[in-house]
């Protein structure tokens, strides 16, 4: 019982006493708990300060701190200064309690009780932070390259290197590309975009360098997975490596600049095929490295920039001191010539900047001679990155190639190499061409592999870049041996020394300058020399130039004028190889001792018969013609006695081959070429083939028969077989049989003999035809007839491309049951004017197209259908197998009665829709079939769609079935409703990308298309929220340039299907939408807009979309007739706030803005804006009458706004800034009286180089003159047809409303000429002006024309122009020189007292850089003024005197040293000019020779001239360099040229209604014309000889050895060509016309010979010929009709002379 009271007691004790006890505690122990508190909080700071410390220590070592570490220090920082605060505030409470005499029971009981629970959660946090470490090593992530602006192309690999890497399938990646090329900085974009996007757990990138460092690599491994390799052995890291990448789930390793094959296991990367999560990455300067050696399943090649990214790099790079106007045009120039390459790019801006304008003129120079040494950087970073490159080649075969392919030009003929390296002997263990040929296929493969060579468009060239070139030549340079020099100027001394010639193996002048060659070069060691010419010019080439030379193997001479050739050349025993490349040739005769020589190449000559003496070069083994087009004669027995030949080329060359026994060569010869194994040759008839020939030792050929063919174009098989007119019912020779079963690329015109291609020529099926083109063949009904097979191989099993042109009769492509291995590899078909064809393929055959890529049918009338389905085809095959799963490109043209891609015709149901159908959206088991329409499987592959003229097509298809397409571009489909089908198609739950790939759409000439996309009439295809949606429903991703032109009814781009969206109000559909494109549709990357000829459109965008127009760059509309605004603000939910100017449009990235003929366009937005166009470089505004381009917000301006009566203008300025403006172009806007206000947006307008003006009928002025400091980049002015505009500059601010309307009287005030020292181009015309620089007021000095780079000044239609003449101006002088007359006249400020004001004081302005004048139309009696400064029009190579009615000479004496350069000199219409050239006067020895650049005169229309320059002025004037030479119309000329004259290098001579000429020329003359190829005489009534008789000895002999066109035309008193007896000789004329000329008894009294003429024309389509040509004259003097009178010359000339002239 006492325990139970105990108990008891106890109890109330513990709930009753013990609380109380407790609590008077916190008061007894008040002190105690506050010194408590602080002691836990001192224990726990320091705590907290240690901890600092280790993680402080952790931080520098690099290492992260663990989340927990973080989070106790936060938690121990935040309770500290808790505590603190609350033991101040303690302390503050026992002050007020006088220090603790009163106490305040309560406030001591409540802190005491806070104090003890505070010290015990500092214990608690003290124990809680008692950490085993306090941070990790976390993987290293590497340094993230800065943002800097896109390059397209770079995005574009990025990309797709992603698209790989999520592609499952795909584990292994290569990035290939030459060094310096930028492949690292695209894969460390990948790691950061892999990262970005969570593709993988962990992305580790490591550099493995040329000589792999294991050690090394796996230390950066571990690095970037965070781990710490503590085993020693090379194999122990790699087994730690391996487990520890095992470990990850997902890990992208990227192994960055391989030079040879890496071994993963050795490294301890695991494979990914072992491991599925693991993905590889690789670089490597060599394709071989990547593909061969680490078996990467994708390659990707990094290009070098295009020239628009080289200069955004460049740009970027150097700084904005190149937007300098004087250095950028230099920093343009500097940049290309990095050529693309990002290393060179950055090395030479870097270099470059903030660099001055000499330095930057230097490097240019620098660069374009490749001696680039100065330039910071690229020594060390550019040419030695490529130089490693190529040291790391194997084998000195592929290095030796390399430095021959870096001497050649940047495009290199594989066909070269081999004649160079075959020459060489550097292909070793080769014994014929084709082992050669493939020796090199190999070797040039290896480049482009190393990407020392690049591919080109044709497969017979490849591409060196340039800076690798630079490179390949500087590493020749630095050894001794081999001698180079590009595009100088190379002069004799300037050879190298003896003792250095000694060594010399190669010697190499690139489009050098030459004009002689050293008497003679000690070269014993040569074997290369090379001499390529800038230009086709004579080089002096002593005759003991190559006695020094024995050891040379190859000699190239190019672009030279080679009348001989050295007699030196017989020294060279040991030559191989003979280039003479678009060489004049004369004798080559000499080549014939070179006894070793193999390879012979006169590509390009100008040869016309080749010697016989060639046929002695018996150990020649290529022969290449190719380009000899006037090649005529080859002696019979040449060629067959080449009996070593290997390769013969006579493309576009000989074609005379004659028969057997004949003066020319025969084809049966080539019988005897036993070695010929490659062989070009065209043959005019192939009745000239031998019966018996054989090709059966030809590996490559290309054989024409048939004039009609040509060799232009890329030939993409290397056996080429061309037909014409071949008929298959006749016996084929057997060497052609034979040829077609070995023929790759077969061509044949104007078939006959057969319906089909195979009937006759193949019956096997041709079994390795890839290319088959035939045309023009009436008779064939069928390509290939499958009855004609007797092959089980099927018909064109390799088959390729299929070209059909004009098969009138075509009736089926294939026609019957084929195997299935037919036209297997087939990739490409085009039909066109094949009018007979209905379908192109059966269903059957088409589904065998499993590779077909490209589809092109067009012009055939009768083509209902693409692929047609029999009635005996299975139905079910149609539906199931996918049709041309590859098919990337199809283009329909001009198909009138197409209507379905593919249907079936069903007797029962009506006529399927009209409609080109793709794969169908149902599930293939589950087909679905509308309205009898098939819809098939195209393999979703097609990128591009093309259709033109297709007038039955009434739709397309739904666009969910061309997921690829890339291009769409519809064309005069004039049925077309609408182009997408969205019917049925439901976007409540999102939105809709639609032709996801599509990035072109071009829709033209569609008169029906009234929406592109058609919704149908649901309702609920859209949800109701779209009308507030911030983008479209639907959404072109990849959209970047849209065109619709000339669709008349077109009022949306989407139909409205539905009726929730806020604008639409109005019930009926068929109300016009107010915008173009409304909300429901987004293009994400639009650039280019342009919509021209949709007279429905209202408004483009309404202003919700402008924040998807970020993208765009050009926006280009017209002739929309219906067109308000570009933007719309109805049903926006904007309001139009006529109190401010607060919405703003941003265009970032406009570079072009081109509005036209928009006579409704009255405001880009009504609402009040502003707008931004930073980039904005073209604005082009024409033919918008009602809209104001610029406007100033002034206070009137502003009331008027607020007033709501303003439009808004296009710039509201100073608010709209266009900093990069250049170009500007205004015309037809009536309404506009200024352009620019004075107060204009800082910067704006600063870049302006081209501005033109026109049809602005109220225009005053053009520049305000605020605009005059701005105009520093100015080059091009133009204002046309402003008629009243006033002055071009406002230089006192005129007041609009005061202005008279007057003519314009100057264009440029005098203080701003000095400011336009960039101007290059001025035109005006159709104004009044008077003065171009006018005089500032208050100043008495005469205003300067100073403009240093003008290069075309053209002013036209300036009626009351007085200081300049040059179009209709009858009252201006053009040039006066200061005399002490013009002085005085000037000081006393009476220059009106001249009657003709000059522009041009001659000493003070110059032309030194004009280079083409042409003056029209005046009355003045002279043109030049003398005394002119001694650089005056030195550049000007072209003048044309038109219409100056009272000028007596053209050029008088004191221009002849002038116009030194003249070149071409067109002189019309000019009554009063009695001579061309004066020569009388001061110093008329050396004036005589001041023309020697002149190489053509014109002279037309000229009644009052005598003379070209009278014949008694001594010397005479020198014309050597005269090259054509026309005189029409000149009635008064007696003498055309004098007997001292000289015209050596004369190619054309015509002369035409000259009635007084008696004669032409004289012997002296007719002697110099040693190059005359034309000489045509007409209408000179009293002409009787054209060679007249100077009394010399007969017996002279006078030959016209280039003389290849002769024309006597309607001369009635001709009676000869000569009446002395002078011994005439014309080896070169072939075409001689003698038409008219009644009284022509004989040509010459002396002998005659003309060798190569055969006939006279005497008539249209008449010809005569007897014997010779004295004796063909004869007689047709004797038959003419001698009723021919002057009424007949009359008639001839005012009916049919003109027509006649031009024909001959």
């Amino acid at each position: 019982m006492v325990e139970i009271v105990f108990s008891v007691a106890a109890k109330v004790s513990e709930y009753l006493v013990d609380p109380v006890v407790r609590q008077l505690g916190y008061l007894f122990n008040y002190r105690t708990n506050i010194e408590d508190l602080s002691q836990e909080v001192e224990k726990l700071r320091d705590a907290r300060a240690r901890q600092q410390h280790s993680v402080d220590e952790a931080i520098r070592n690099g290492h992260k701190i663990e989340d927990d570490v973080c989070k106790w220090m936060t938690r121990a920082d935040g309770f500290i200064q808790n505590a603190c605060k609350f033991l101040e505030h303690e302390k503050e409470a026992r002050k007020s309690c006088f220090n603790g005499l009163c106490p305040n029971l309560k406030s001591r009981y409540q802190l005491s009780r806070e104090a003890r629970k505070k010290a015990g959660v500092s214990v608690q946090i003290l124990e809680d932070g008692q950490f085993e470490k306090v941070s990790y090593r976390a993987p290293l992530q590497g340094i993230r390259s800065a943002p800097s602006e896109a390059l397209e192309s770079r995005m574009l690999t990025l990309n797709e290197v992603m698209e790989a890497l999520r592609d499952a399938n795909i584990n292994r990646i290569g990035v290939w590309g030459m060094g310096g090329v930028g492949k690292s900085t695209l894969v460390k974009q990948v790691a950061e975009q892999a990262n970005q996007d969570k593709l993988f757990d962990k992305v580790v990138k490591v550099s493995v360098l040329q000589t792999p460092d294991f050690k090394e690599i796996q230390r950066e491994l571990a690095d970037g997975l965070g781990m710490k390799l503590e085993e020693e052995s090379e194999q122990g890291r790699a087994d730690r490596l391996h487990q520890r990448m095992e470990a990850e789930k997902t890990i992208l390793i990227i192994l960055d600049d391989l030079w040879a094959e890496l071994e993963l296991e050795k490294v301890g990367i695991p494979s990914p095929d072992d491991h599925k999560g693991c993905k590889l990455v690789l670089t490597s300067r060599n394709k071989q490295v990547l593909s061969n050696e680490m078996s990467t399943q994708k390659d990707f090649l990094v290009r070098h920039l295009q020239e628009d990214e080289t200069w955004i790099l460049f740009k970027n790079t150097a700084g904005d001191s190149i937007e300098n106007p004087e250095l950028q045009p230099i920093a343009v120039d500097v940049a290309k010539e990095c050529a693309g390459l990002p290393i060179a790019i950055v090395t030479v801006a870097k270099a470059l900047k903030n660099k001055n304008v000499s330095i930057w003129k230097d490097a240019l120079q620098q660069l374009k001679s490749h001696t680039s040494t100065n330039i910071t950087g690229m020594e060390t970073k550019v040419h030695s990155s490529l130089k490693l490159s190529y040291e790391h080649l194997e084998g000195d075969e592929v290095k030796s190639l390399c430095l021959l392919c870096g001497l050649l030009s940047s495009y290199i003929d594989i066909r070269d190499l081999l004649k160079y390296g075959v020459g060489l002997r550097l292909f070793r263990g080769t014994n014929t061409l084709e082992e050669a040929k493939n020796r090199i296929d190999t070797l040039v493969d290896n480049l482009k592999s190393s990407n020392f060579l690049l591919e080109t468009d044709h497969n017979a060239f490849v591409r060196m870049h340039d800076l690798v070139r630079s490179t390949a030549r500087k590493i020749a340079s630095e050894q001794p041996h081999v001698f180079t020099h590009q595009k100088t100027t190379v002069r004799v001394e300037e050879w190298p020394r003896i003792d250095e010639l000694q060594k010399v193996i190669w010697v190499y002048l690139d489009k050098c300058d030459i004009h002689e060659l050293p008497e003679g070069l000690v070269c014993p060691k040569l074997e290369l020399f090379t001499c390529f010419l800038k230009t086709n010019s004579a080089v002096k080439i002593p005759n003991t130039f190559f006695v020094g030379m024995k050891q040379l193997q190859v000699l190239d001479f190019t672009r030279m004028h080679l009348p001989s050739l050295p007699s030196s050349l017989r020294c060279l025993a040991n030559l191989q190889t003979l280039l003479l490349y678009e060489c004049k040739l004369g004798d080559i005769g000499i080549i014939a001792e070179l006894k070793k020589l193999e390879i012979l190449s006169l590509i390009d000559s100008d040869i016309e018969q080749l010697p016989r003496e060639i046929a002695q070069l018996t150990h020649l083994r290529l022969f290449d013609l190719k380009g000899s087009s006037k090649l005529k004669v080859i002696p019979p027995d040449v060629i067959s006695s080449l009996f070593r030949l290997e390769d013969l080329c006579m493309e576009n060359s000989f074609t005379q081959w004659e028969g057997e026994g004949k003066s020319n060569a025969c084809l049966a010869e080539l019988k005897h070429l036993s070695h010929l194994t490659s062989l070009d040759i065209q043959i005019p008839d192939a009745k000239l083939l031998p019966k018996d020939i054989v090709f059966d030792t030809l590996v490559r050929y290309r054989i024409f028969v048939g004039d009609v063919w040509s060799w232009g174009g890329i030939f993409e098989a290397n056996n080429t077989l061309k037909l014409n007119e071949f008929d298959t019912s006749l016996h084929l020779v057997d060497g052609i049989s034979k040829l077609l079963k070995r023929t790759e690329d077969l061509h044949l015109r104007e078939l006959c003999g057969g319906t089909n291609v195979l009937s006759k020529l193949n019956r096997e099926g041709f079994l390795k035809l890839k290319h088959l083109n035939v045309e023009s063949s009436p008779e064939i009904q069928y390509i290939v007839n499958s009855m004609d097979l007797t092959s089980s191989h099927g018909a064109f099993p390799v088959m390729e491309t299929l070209s059909l042109n004009q098969l009138i009769n075509l009736q089926e492509v294939c026609h019957g049951q084929f195997p299935a291995r037919s036209f297997g590899c087939l990739r490409k078909v085009e039909v066109e004017d094949c009018d007979g064809l209905k379908f192109l393929f059966s269903l059957s055959v088409a589904r065998g197209l499993s590779r077909l890529e490209e589809i092109k049918v067009t012009r055939c009338k009768s083509m209902v259908e693409m692929v047609s389905q029999g009635r005996k085809e299975i139905k079910e095959d149609a539906v199931n197998v996918p049709l041309f799963p590859e098919l990337r490109s199809l283009t329909l043209e001009d198909l009138p009665k197409l209507s379905n891609f593919c249907f079936e015709e069903s007797p029962v149901l009506p006529k399927p829709v009209s409609t080109i159908v793709g794969p169908s959206t149902p599930p293939l088991n589950q087909p679905e079939i509308r309205d009898c329409q098939l819809l098939l499987s195209l393999g979703g592959n097609l990128r591009s769609l093309k259709l033109k003229n297709c007038m039955s097509l009434s739709k397309l298809f739904p666009p969910s079935l061309l997921p690829n397409l890339e291009e769409l571009i519809v064309e005069n489909c004039g049925q077309l409703e609408h182009v997408f089908d969205l019917e049925g198609l439901n976007v409540d739950d999102g939105h809709v990308g639609l032709l996801p790939k599509l990035g072109l759409l071009k829709l033209i000439g569609l008169p029906k298309l009234r929406h592109i996309c058609n919704c149908g009439s649901s309702r609920n295809h859209f949800p109701s929220s779209m009308a507030s949606a911030p983008v479209g429903n639907i959404i072109f991703p990849k959209l970047i340039y849209i065109a619709l032109e000339s669709l008349p009814n077109l009022t949306s781009f989407v139909s409205p299907g539905y009726h929730s969206l806020q604008r639409l109000h109005h019930a009926d559909l068929d109300t016009p939408f107010p915008v173009l494109f409304d909300e429901r549709v987004a293009f994400p990357i639009l650039a280019f807009l342009n919509i021209s000829s949709c007279g429905e459109v209202l408004n483009i965008f309404p202003f919700c979309m402008l924040k998807r127009l970020q993208s765009l760059k050009t926006l280009f509309v017209r002739d929309c007739s219906s067109l308000e605004a570009v933007f719309d603000v109805e049903g926006t939910n904007v309001n139009v706030d006529h109190s401010s100017l607060g919405n703003t449009f941003v265009f970032p990235k406009v570079t072009a803005l081109i509005l036209g003929n928009l006579p409704q366009l009255w405001s880009f937005y009504p609402g009040a804006h502003t707008s931004q166009w930073p980039l904005l470089e073209q604005l082009l505004v024409y033919d918008c009458y009602k809209l104001n381009v610029f406007a100033f917000e002034t206070p009137t301006f502003q009331q008027r706004h607020r007033e709501g009566n303003l439009d808004m203008p296009l710039f509201l300025l100073p608010h709209a800034a266009l900093p990069s403006l250049e170009l500007l172009n205004i015309s037809g806007l009536d309404n506009v009286k200024k352009i620019w206000h004075n107060q204009l947006p800082q910067d704006s307008f600063t870049k302006l180089k081209d501005v033109k003006v026109a049809s602005c009928g109220q225009l005053l002025n053009i520049f305000p003159s605020s605009m005059l400091k701005r105009l520093q980049s100015l080059q091009f002015l133009k204002e046309v047809d402003c008629s009243s505009l006033e002055e071009v500059f406002d230089m006192e601010g005129i007041n609009v409303k005061d202005a008279v309307v007057v003519d314009l009287k100057n264009l440029f005030p005098a203080s701003l000429v000095r400011d336009l020292v960039q101007l290059q181009e001025l035109q005006v015309w159709s104004c009044g002006i008077e003065v171009i620089v006018a005089k500032d007021n208050g100043v008495k000095t005469a205003a300067k024309f100073v403009f240093p780079k003008i290069t075309f000044l053209r002013l036209s239609h300036l009626h009351q122009l007085r200081k300049l003449k040059v179009h209709e101006c009858p009252e201006v002088n053009l040039f006066a020189f200061e005399t002490p007359t013009f002085q005085q006249i000037h000081h006393t400020g009476n220059l009106d007292m001249l009657i003709h004001q000059p522009l041009f004081l001659v000493q003070q302005v110059a032309f030194p850089n004009l280079e083409e004048l042409t003056l029209d139309y005046n009355d003045t009696t002279e043109i030049w003024q003398e005394q002119f400064p001694v650089n005056s029009f030195c550049g000007l190579r072209v003048l044309n005197v038109c219409e100056y009615g009272d000028i007596l000479v053209v050029i008088p004496s004191f221009m002849l040293q002038i116009l030194h350069n003249l070149g071409k000199l067109n002189v019309k219409r000019c009554s009063s000019v009695k001579e061309i050239f004066q020569l009388e006067g001061r110093d008329e020895e050396n004036q005589a020779k001041r023309l020697g650049q002149l190489r053509e005169i014109w002279l037309r229309d000229l009644p009052g001239m005598t003379h070209l320059w009278k014949e008694n002025s001594k010397p005479g004037l020198d014309l050597q360099s005269l090259e054509s030479l026309e005189v029409w119309n000149c009635d008064s000329l007696i003498n055309l040229a004098a007997c001292s004259a000289s015209f050596q290098n004369l190619d054309t001579l015509d002369v035409w209604l000259c009635g007084s000429l008696r004669s032409l020329i004289s012997p002296s003359v007719a002697k110099s014309l040693v190059k005359l190829k034309k000489l045509k005489i007409g209408g000179s009534h009293m002409m009787k000889v054209v060679v007249e008789n100077e009394g010399g000895e007969g017996a002279d002999e006078i030959v016209f050895c280039k003389l290849q066109h002769v024309v006597l035309l309607c001369l009635p008193k001709l009676t000869s060509f000569s009446s002395g007896g002078y011994i005439f000789s014309f080896p070169s004329l072939e075409h001689m016309v003698v038409e008219e000329c009644p009284k022509m008894k004989i040509f010459s009294l002396g002998p005659i010979t003309t060798p190569r003429l055969e006939r006279v024309e005497v008539a249209d389509d008449e010809w005569h010929w007897q014997d010779d040509l004295n004796t063909t004259i004869h007689n047709l003097f004797i038959i003419k009709d001698t009723c021919w009178s002057w009424r007949c010359l009359e008639n001839l000339v005012m009916c049919g002379y003109n027509s006649r002239l031009f024909s001959l």
